[in-house]
């Protein structure tokens, strides 16, 4: 019984200060360009921490861009889902390797969006006497 709590334990100890949505220099929640942007860091119980980069287009359509392998914002597979909620996902694969290469370069514009968007808001916030935000960065 006792190995049984120490095991119970040391999971919950884990699941605690093991995994979880992390901090990024691109975690952003809101609009940016007439789209919806939501970039976030995740860190599972094994591995290096992911990046997911969801973008919902002006046309209701959901791009998942994932990062989830060495945290080195070079992507493993994009998800798309169209307004009908189909998803089709790609991977470096026979049929996704093309699909994937212009994923990576759409993920590498958002990312330096992000970026600037959140160099101007510093910049805007630094200089104004009542500054007021308009999109939640995480």
């Amino acid at each position: 019984m006792e190995f049984k709590k120490t095991i119970c334990a040391l999971a919950m100890a884990l699941a605690v200060g093991g995994c979880g949505k992390l901090e990024s220099p691109y975690s952003i929640t809101g609009q940016l360009g007439g789209e919806s942007v939501d970039f976030w860091r995740w860190r599972g119980f094994i591995g290096s921490p992911e990046n997911y980069l969801n973008v919902v287009r002006s046309d209701e359509t959901s791009v998942l861009y994932r990062d989830n392998h060495d945290d080195d914002l070079k992507l493993e597979s994009v998800c798309i889902t169209s307004v009908g909620g189909i998803e089709k996902c790609y991977f470096d694969n026979e049929i996704g390797t093309e699909t994937l290469a212009e994923a990576q370069i759409q993920f590498d514009g958002y990312l330096t969006k992000i970026i600037d968007y959140k160099q101007q808001e510093a910049m805007k916030l630094i200089n104004e006497e009542n500054p007021e935000v308009d999109i939640k960065t995480k």
